[in-house]
């Protein structure tokens, strides 16, 4: 789904901003 796809997207990044 395309939400899903989005929604690990935006935690990949939010997780690599954090790092």
């Amino acid at each position: 789904m395309l939400a899903a796809y989005v929604l690990h997207h935006m935690m990949l990044s939010a997780s690599s901003a954090i790092k």
